[in-house]
């Protein structure tokens, strides 16, 4: 492997020669807010800690928050349910909470993970907890918030063979969701018992749910990331290559790129040299882009949809990592990093997919903290995302953001694919 000169992002201070990014703040277009006395609990009426989100064909955003204000019973909060909500034209709307009855979540709760704008027209997505069997829950609703329904109840099957704790959603050109589960599947003590995770099929037309792979620690890996299907069809995603029991472990087993037809033949393409710790985005020339811990810290990383050609850009976030690419049109890798506060609450990354730092917008925390998911670039050219805490709401304490940053971009032709 050739020799790389590495950049090293660190604490928002960056150390390459050469490099000319703008540190320039995104701006807050909603702020999630919560209220709190000594009388009652905290209650977040629209949701907090906000995660997912999408824009439809018509402009409108559609988000998923992954908690809400406090449940009946009284519970102090913000609890776990979450909510779904959209923007349109600067309106807010609250779609649907998720709510408890008696302490469970028959609808599922923490949907934050995964939104998807379905080709029918509805909205659909997975919650990583909750349901009938709590192992979460994959969801439908219209996109006025009505006709909400329960489509499959993860750990339905005996010992969650069937997965839990599903992931991101894809739908397929063949009109099938596709997604992954963190949990489930083959039981393993090396992964709370519950088993190592899942590759899953819902066909919507017959709510037909086919368990496509279940993840072997000694085999093939544990913890997937979301799936992408790429421009031959074919979906591909990481995984861990060994876990600690809570999570995956790094240093310990390197990690696996795979593919999976949409039939269900799984294949191992190649051996991370350790932990890859994103979903994958497709660049316009083929190579898929992720995250890999490395040698400084989390690096991103291109490589062939074969599994040849793995390359470390030498691009690497230190201390805070980063979270899965995705491509806009300006022909670049736009990626969040999160934070804690203090010196660094997080910030939003332009690369070239040579790995040149471009462009840096960094979060302040009274415009958003903790950016986490993946951003999407909107019809006007903007970048969009959500930050799960922080933010200045006219009244009460900021619980996350939706943000935008004008970065001058043309408007996309085409949507890029892209995992978490």
């Amino acid at each position: 492997m050739k020799h790389i000169s590495r950049i090293v992002l660190s604490l928002g201070l960056w150390l390459s020669a050469g490099t000319t990014a703008s540190h320039a703040q995104p701006t807050q277009m909603l702020a999630f807010a919560c209220k709190q006395n000594f009388i009652t609990p905290t209650v977040c009426p629209i949701g907090a800690a906000p995660e997912a989100l999408i824009q439809a064909p018509d402009g409108t955003l559609y988000g998923a928050a992954n908690a809400s204000g406090a449940a009946p019973e009284g519970d102090s909060g913000p609890v776990d349910g979450g909510t779904v909500f959209s923007l349109a034209t600067g309106k807010f709307t609250l779609l649907h909470s998720f709510v408890s009855t008696g302490g469970v979540y028959p609808e599922g709760s923490q949907p934050g993970a995964s939104l998807l704008f379905g080709q029918d027209g509805n909205l659909y997505g997975t919650t990583t907890q909750g349901g009938a069997y709590k192992g979460g829950v994959l969801f439908t609703m219209t996109t006025g918030g009505g006709a909400f329904a329960v489509l499959y109840d993860f750990c339905s099957a005996a010992n969650c063979a069937d997965g839990q704790e599903p992931n991101s959603l894809v739908q397929g050109t063949d009109g099938n969701l596709y997604g992954t589960t963190l949990a489930g599947g083959i039981a393993s003590d090396s992964c709370l018992g519950t088993g190592c995770g899942t590759v899953f099929r819902f066909v919507p037309s017959t709510h037909s749910f086919t368990t496509l792979h279940a993840f072997n620690p000694a085999q093939d890996g544990a913890w997937p990331h979301g799936l992408i299907q790429a421009s031959d069809g074919n979906f591909y995603g990481t995984v861990c290559g060994a876990s600690n029991g809570a999570g995956c472990a790094a240093g310990v087993g390197e990690g696996y790129l795979f593919r999976v037809t949409p039939g269900g033949q799984y294949s191992v393409l190649m051996t991370f040299p350790d932990l890859p710790l994103t979903g994958l985005a497709q660049g316009p020339g083929g190579a898929l882009f992720g995250i890999v811990l490395g040698s400084c810290g989390s690096e991103l990383f291109h490589v062939n949809p074969d599994g040849t050609g793995f390359q470390p850009s030498g691009v690497c976030f230190s201390i805070w990592g980063a979270g899965t690419p995705v491509f806009a049109s300006d022909g670049n890798l736009w990626l969040t990093s999160g934070g804690t506060g203090g010196r660094f609450c997080g910030a939003v990354y332009n690369l070239s997919p040579e790995g040149d730092l471009l462009d840096t917008f960094l979060f302040t925390g009274a415009d958003g903290q903790a950016p986490g998911a993946p951003p999407i670039q909107l019809a006007t050219g903007e970048i969009a995302g959500t930050a799960m805490s922080g933010g200045t709401p006219p009244m009460g304490i900021g619980a996350g953001v939706v943000y935008t940053i004008d970065a001058g971009l043309h408007a996309p032709s085409l949507r890029t694919t892209t995992a978490r």
